[in-house]
């Protein structure tokens, strides 16, 4: 399977599953709230340009962590399968 393939495959099904886990780790949803408070307070101090342009950094920021993640989920299914492999040939 092209890695191209592997990604467009299991991309749904890793986004669905990290969304679950994500809810319920209390952490990451302290996190989370922490983040959101203290962006709240920062935007009362911007000007609208200066708003916008935090808000379009936000999104790249986030878009490519998303991206990384995703990247490093694949590779590590890759590595299992190929670690697999390599296990059934040594037995």
């Amino acid at each position: 399977m092209a890695a191209y393939d592997l990604e467009e495959f299991v991309n749904p099904c890793v986004a669905e599953k990290l969304a679950s886990t994500y809810k319920k780790d209390e952490t990451y949803m302290e996190l989370l709230k922490q983040a959101d408070a203290i962006y709240d307070k920062l935007l009362e101090d911007l000007t609208g340009n200066q708003a916008e342009l935090l808000e379009q950094y936000f999104e790249a920021t986030v878009a490519t962590t998303a991206r990384r993640d995703a990247l490093t989920y694949i590779q590590g299914m890759k590595n299992m399968y190929n670690l697999s492999i390599v296990l059934q040939n040594k037995e």
